[in-house]
Formats: C-alpha cells, sequence, structure tokens
C-alpha cells in the first residue's frame, strides 16, 4: 500500500514537474531506480543484521539449555543430599534420646548406690563405736577387778554396750560372802572379761574390713558409673555436634536448592522469552523480506506502467507529487595367748601371802608377776596392726585416685585424640569447600563476562537496529507527507474525471489487488505476472479457509450492564451498609484494567495466575472509587469471590450479540461440509469456557483457546501459531480470523498471513455483502491488506465463504 502510495505521489510529482518545462517521465522512472537500488540495499543490510541477531540467538539458546540440564542436576543431587542429611539427623537424634536414657539410668543408679553406702557408713560407724566402747570398757573393768574393785568394775562394764547378759549375770555374782567362792568367781570373770575383750577386737577388725570392702566397692561402681556417665555425655555431646552439622548440611543444601530452582526458572524463563522474541523477530524479519520484495516488483512493474503513454499522457495532463581393684592385701591378724593361766596363780598365790604374812617383799614380787611383762608386746603388736590398717586404707584410696586419675587421662587422651581427628575432618571439608567455591566463583565470573558481553553484543545489534529503526520512520514521516499531497492530487483529479467505468476500475484495483498492483477485473496486460494468491470470498475459489476461529468479547457477547454496576451489586449484597459510586468505579476500570495488563500480560499465565490478577483489578477499582479494601476485612473475600465465582461465569454479567446464535449454526454447518475446523480465540482468562457454557454456545466450537492458555495476546503471533496447534493443522494451513480489535483482531491476523474480518458496526448494516465490497476508496484506504473485509456482524462471515 505504501508502495502504491509513493506512485501515486510520483506520478503526480512528475505532473507538478511538467509544468515547468522538465521531462516527468524521466525523473520518475530515475527516482523509482533510486527506490529500488535503496530497497534492495536496506534488504541486505537487514539480512545482515538478522544473520547476526540469529547466531546471538542459537548461541545463547544453547547455553541456557546447557545451564538448565546441569542446574537440573544440581537439584538432583542437593535433593538426594538433603534427604541423606535429613535421616543422618533423625537417626542421630535417636541416639542421642538412648544416651539420654543411659545417662538417666546410671544417675539413678549411683545415686541409690550412693544412698546405700551413706546408711552403711553411718551403721558402720555407730557398731565401730560400741565395739570401741565396749572394749575400753573391759579394759577398764579388768583393771578393776584386778585391783578388787569391783563396785568400779561394775561401773566401767555398764558402758559396755555389746557384754553379753550371762557376763553380766558372772560380774553380779562375785559379790557373794564366801572368800573362797569370791576368788574362784573372780579368776573366772577376769578370764571371761579377757575373752570377749579378744573376741571385740577381733570383731572389730573384721567390721572394720567388711567396711573398707564395702566402701572400695562403692568406690568402684561409682567410677564405673561415672565413667560410664562421662562416656555417654562425650558421645552424646559428639552425635548433637554431628547432628548440628548435619542440620546445618541440609539447611544449606536447602539453600543452595532454593537458589538453584530460581536460577533454572529464570533461565528457563529467559530462554522461552528470548526463544519467542527471537521467533517474533524471524518471523517479522521474513515478512519485511517478503514486503521489501513485494515493493521492490511494485516499483519495477510502476516504472513500466509510468513509461507507458497512457501514463504519461495522463501525468501530463492531470498530476502535480509519502557435627581397675587393689588388691588389698590381706593383713592377717596373728594373735597369741601371753598370759599363761599358770602364772596368774602364781601371782594370786604370793599376793595372799603376802596379804598374810603381811611381807611387803612378796607383795612386791607379786606385784611384779601381776604386771605381765607380755603387755607392752602386745600392744606394739595392737599398734602396728592399726597402723598398717591405717598404711593399707591410705594405699587404697591412693591406689583408688590413681585408677581415677588413669582413667580421667585415658578419657582425656581419647577425648583430645577424637577432636584432633574431627578438626582435620573439619579442616579437610572446609579445604575441600574452599575449593569447590573457588570454582564456582570462576564459573560464575566466567559466566558473568560471557552475560556481559553477549549484552554488548545485543545492545550493540539493539542500537544498530534503533537507528535503522529511526531512519525507517524518518523515511516513513516523509512518505506520510508525500501520501497525503498526493491524495489531495488524486481527490482533486476524480473530481474532475468522470464516467462510472473509471470509478469501477479503481474501485476494483483498491479492492482484491494481486501482490503486484494489478488489478482484478482490469485489462489482461495489467494483471499479467501476477502471482497467484488466495481466493477469497466463495467456496467456488481455489483455497478456502481450513481454520475459522472468532474473538469472544464484541463479536459474540459483550458486558450486560456497566461494570461499576455490577461491582456495586456484590458489594452492597455482602455490605448493604457500604455506599460506592458505581460511575466512579465504571470509570477508572478502564485505567486499573490497562496498568494490571501492562504489570502481568495475558491475566497473569506464568505469574500471579488469573485469581489474584483478578483481585488486583478489583482492589484498585473499588480503591479509585475510594473503598478501602482492607477496612471490608473478610467481607472484601466474600465480595470477590462473588464477583470472580458468579456474577462474571454467568448471564448476570454477559450476553450474546443478536443473531449470534443463528450466525454460529449456519457457520457450524458450513465448517460441516467443507471440512472445516470453528473455534474461539480470544485474550480472555480460563473461564471463558464456562461464560460461553452459561450462554448455551460451547457446543458450537471445536476449541476455545484463550490467551492466558496461550500466554500471549493478540496481536502476538504466538496466539495465532498456538491456534494452528490446537486445532491440529499445520502451520501454512490457510485460517481466517474475525474480532472487532482493529490492531489485536485485524492487524494481527493478517500479520501472519491469515485472512481477516472485522466486525464492525460502523458498516451500514442495510448493506448486502457484496456492496461492501464496492465501498468508497477512502474506506478502503483504512484496511491493511486485501485479504481483509469489513462485516457488521459475524452472520456476514457465511456469506463471504458462499460468495
Amino acid at each position: 500500500m505504501q508502495s502504491l502510495c509513493l506512485l501515486l505521489a510520483l506520478a503526480a510529482s512528475a505532473a507538478l514537474a511538467s509544468q515547468v518545462q522538465v521531462t516527468p517521465v524521466q525523473k520518475v522512472v530515475q527516482l523509482l531506480e533510486n527506490m529500488k537500488e535503496k530497497g534492495t540495499k536496506e534488504m541486505q543490510e537487514e539480512e545482515v543484521q538478522y544473520t547476526k541477531f540469529k547466531q546471538f540467538c542459537d548461541m545463547t539458546l544453547r547455553e541456557k539449555e546447557a545451564a538448565i540440564d546441569e542446574a537440573a542436576d544440581k537439584i538432583e543431587t542437593l535433593e538426594a543430599d538433603i534427604e541423606k542429611a535429613a535421616s543422618e539427623a533423625e537417626r542421630l537424634g535417636k541416639e542421642m534420646s538412648e544416651h539420654q536414657a543411659d545417662i538417666e539410668a546410671a544417675t539413678a543408679e549411683k545415686e541409690k548406690a550412693t544412698a546405700v553406702r551413706e546408711k552403711g557408713r553411718t551403721d558402720f560407724q555407730l557398731t565401730l563405736k560400741d565395739y570401741s566402747e565396749s572394749i575400753d570398757a573391759i579394759a577398764r573393768a579388768l583393771k578393776a577387778l584386778k585391783e578388787e574393785d569391783k563396785k568400779t568394775a561394775l561401773l566401767q562394764l555398764a558402758d559396755a554396750k555389746l557384754l553379753p547378759d550371762e557376763a553380766r549375770q558372772s560380774l553380779l555374782d562375785t559379790q557373794g560372802p564366801a572368800p573362797k567362792t569370791y576368788e574362784f568367781q573372780s579368776g573366772g570373770v577376769i578370764s571371761m572379761l579377757e575373752g570377749l575383750q579378744d573376741k571385740f577386737v577381733d570383731e572389730r577388725i573384721s567390721l572394720e574390713r567388711e567396711e573398707q570392702k564395702k566402701r572400695h566397692a562403692y568406690e568402684m561402681l561409682a567410677q564405673s558409673l561415672d565413667s560410664q556417665l562421662a562416656q555417654s555425655k562425650k558421645e552424646q555431646e559428639e552425635k548433637g555436634q554431628f547432628k548440628a552439622k548435619q542440620l546445618q548440611s541440609k539447611a544449606s543444601s536447602e539453600g543452595d536448592l532454593g537458589e538453584t530452582k530460581v536460577e533454572k526458572q529464570s533461565d528457563e524463563k529467559y530462554s522461552t522469552d528470548l526463544a519467542a522474541t527471537c521467533s517474533k523477530k524471524a518471523a517479522a524479519f521474513a515478512a519485511r523480506q517478503k514486503l521489501r520484495q513485494e515493493e521492490i516488483e511494485a516499483i519495477e512493474k510502476a516504472k513500466g506502467i509510468i513509461a507507458g503513454e497512457a501514463v504519461a499522457g495522463s501525468a501530463g495532463k492531470h498530476l502535480p507529487s509519502l557435627l581397675q581393684g587393689p588388691k588389698r592385701t590381706a593383713l592377717a591378724f596373728l594373735r597369741s595367748e601371753v598370759r599363761e593361766p599358770q602364772s596368774e596363780r602364781v601371782a594370786r598365790f604370793l599376793q595372799q601371802r603376802a596379804s598374810a604374812l603381811n611381807s611387803r617383799v612378796l607383795s612386791a614380787v607379786a606385784g611384779r608377776a601381776a604386771a605381765d611383762p607380755i603387755a607392752k608386746v602386745r600392744t606394739m603388736i595392737e599398734q602396728l596392726i592399726t597402723k598398717m590398717q591405717t598404711q593399707q586404707n591410705e594405699e587404697a584410696s591412693k591406689n583408688g585416685w590413681c585408677n581415677a586419675e588413669l582413667a580421667s587421662n585415658k578419657a582425656t587422651r581419647e577425648e583430645k585424640t577424637d577432636a584432633v581427628d574431627e578438626l582435620s575432618s573439619d579442616a579437610d571439608e572446609l579445604s575441600t569447600a574452599i575449593g569447590k567455591l573457588g570454582e564456582e566463583v570462576s564459573t560464575l565470573s566466567r559466566q558473568v563476562s560471557e552475560l556481559d558481553a553477549d549484552m554488548a553484543k545485543a545492545t550493540q545489534m539493539r542500537e544498530e537496529e534503533s537507528a535503522k529503526n529511526a531512519a525507517t520512520v524518518k523515511d516513513a514521516k516523509e512518505a506520510q507527507a508525500a501520501v497525503a499531497q498526493a491524495l489531495l492530487v488524486l481527490r482533486d483529479f476524480y473530481k474532475k474525471a468522470a464516467g462510472a467505468s473509471l470509478r469501477a476500475a479503481l474501485s476494483l484495483s483498491f479492492r482484491l489487488s494481486c501482490p503486484g498492483g494489478g488489478p482484478p477485473g482490469g485489462p489482461r496486460d495489467a494483471r499479467e505476472g501476477c502471482p497467484e494468491r488466495q481466493e477469497f470470498p466463495g467456496t467456488g475459489s481455489a483455497q478456502v479457509p481450513r481454520l475459522i476461529s472468532l474473538d469472544s468479547t464484541g463479536t459474540l457477547m459483550r458486558v450486560r450492564r456497566p461494570i461499576g454496576d455490577l461491582y456495586a451489586d456484590a458489594l452492597h449484597r455482602v455490605r448493604p451498609d457500604v455506599q460506592v459510586s458505581a460511575a466512579e468505579m465504571t470509570r477508572v476500570f478502564p485505567a486499573i484494567f490497562s496498568r494490571q495488563s501492562s504489570l502481568s500480560p495475558s491475566f497473569g499465565a506464568g505469574g500471579c495466575g488469573c485469581r489474584e490478577w483478578w483481585r488486583a483489578v478489583v482492589e484498585g477499582t473499588m480503591g479509585g472509587a475510594g473503598i478501602a479494601v482492607s477496612d471490608l476485612g473478610e467481607s472484601f473475600e466474600a465480595v470477590f469471590d462473588d464477583l470472580y465465582g458468579h456474577v462474571f461465569c454467568g448471564q448476570e454479567a454477559w450476553e450474546l450479540l443478536p443473531r449470534t446464535v443463528r450466525s454460529l449454526e449456519s457457520l457450524r454447518e458450513w465448517c460441516a461440509a467443507n471440512d472445516c475446523v470453528l473455534g474461539v480465540m480470544s485474550n480472555m482468562d480460563d473461564r471463558l469456557s464456562v461464560i460461553l457454557q452459561n450462554l448455551g454456545i460451547l457446543d458450537k466450537f471445536d476449541f476455545v483457546l484463550t490467551s492466558y492458555e496461550a500466554r500471549a495476546e493478540k496481536p502476538s503471533a504466538i496466539i495465532f501459531t498456538k491456534a494452528l496447534e490446537v486445532a491440529g493443522l499445520a502451520p501454512t494451513s490457510h485460517a481466517l480470523h474475525c474480532g472487532d480489535s482493529y490492531k489485536r483482531d485485524l492487524i494481527g491476523a493478517t500479520s501472519v498471513n491469515w485472512m481477516a474480518v472485522l466486525v464492525d458496526e460502523a458498516v451500514d448494516k442495510a448493506e448486502r455483502l457484496d456492496m461492501i465490497k464496492d465501498v468508497s476508496v477512502d474506506h478502503l484506504l483504512n484496511m491493511p491488506s486485501p485479504g481483509a473485509w469489513r462485516v457488521p456482524h459475524i452472520g456476514h462471515i457465511e456469506g463471504l465463504l458462499s460468495g
């Protein structure tokens, strides 16, 4: 079209030039030749620029694919590490609980043994005290008896708690009057007491030995329990540290896993976006190349036409210019009977004779005989035995202390050895981690450098493209001015020209012209060389569409009432006390909708999701009308659920356009007869099928495709390609799209070589379809390509198809 306008402008320029005595045909031909050369040069430059961009796309997509695969492997490894660390931490936790149970049991056993030992020690001290007091009392009683002081002897024996009752009775019997009997009885009592004294000494020694054995056994048990406690606590602490390390490793792996997933998602999104961008640019490049080629062909044909006599004549006339036991050595108690009974009788006899004779000499001899010279030896032996026992106790205590110190030193040595091993292991792990991190730093540095290089390269390419686009825009603006001027010239010319045949020929040339610009239905020589094109309308044409897609809103259905009224009604059903302006919500809704579409295209596809998308729209709309959503509290959730899940899913908000059902039935019949797929392709969220079902027309279609599902909105080529894929057709299949938006539907369809029908109520509803083909030149100049038509309602599509 632009080429055609330029052609007209050049023709007009040629005509004006002729008026100032310049040959117009020569200048126009030269200008067309310059345009052809410039177009050819631009095609080559754009091809070189696109080749660079395509190399960038291919290399970057391969790198991202490798990075995604590497991230997937890393994620699998990290998940295994996390599972292993969690299992190990759980096992260590159970073992720590077992150690805690062992610690509690050992502590309870030690406390019980300590209580028994304390009670035994108390009983021993009481019993030892009784033996010591009894032995001391017997010794004093013996001395008193030997001095014939029986009353004192009886008093001394009062403290002997362990003295048998028979011995006490024998002492009482010594108080009888008969001297002979007394002499006999006193000697027997002394012998008895001495025997008891020896017995008590032996029993006290046995008691001390037994106490020493019990104390030693307790000390050994306590030492064993202490060692067990220390070992259990040590193992518990070590396992606690190891568990902490496992949990730390798990947390670290989880952090790495999260980062890796984010990086992988980012790479996947970048790769997807880049692939889409590359695909889009490839399609745009192909389209531009085709357009440029067609432009060159058109220029070439225009040269031929302008050089002809008819154009030259008309130009000249009318046109003017676009984490152990001691032995206790047992000391045998050696005791000998140092008192001979006969010596005692001699001493008593001498004492009796000394008393009877009143002889001091005999009395002295009797005293020496009774002095018992062996007593000192016995005392020395007893002292020696006591000293040896004391030394033995000291040695046992020292031995126990040594054993405890040895055990403690051994435990400390083992603990330090384990600590050294553990620290060495930690050092090795840290060294490995440092090396790994160093490798990662190197890798990341390399990737950053590569990204910087790619960014610089992409920036350079974008700057070149921007400069190119700026030049194109400049040329377009200049051409626009030329086109406007040319249109003025043409309008003036055709006002002067008369004849229905000329108007009919020009009308057809603007209508279904071939790429070369030849007018269908015109002279045979003007159509020569025109390439074969998609014939339409009419079932009798060479090619018919294999897919017909319809837009929804504005084409099949419309919102029944203003948005603000629907929002206000839903709010009043939940909170009748809240006052809101429905008109204000209707006023702010388009801006909120547009802003949310810019922030999250395709109703939140690949992001927040369509429910959260619409939540943001409703919040913004109500907020814009002065309703603070935070003040509504839970009421807002009820309002939003009603709007999202009820109102805007059925007939409360939507209604079909007039004649929609009848028109769809006709289209359904035509598609069934001509092996054509009928579907809906709309910039809507995933509730569209529910809406169509509630409106009763879902069964009319073979498929329903929304921009939310395609993750792309019209006029993007992605959703049109997705429609062919969903319909099960080849990418090159002929297709037709019908909608009410010039940019989204008409431009979107024609940019991917689809036929397009624009539903426009501005077209006179009284006109028949074949009459729409013959509307004025100004009307058809608004259409983007010859494969596009404008109808007032979808009911006219069947007429287009049927011819």
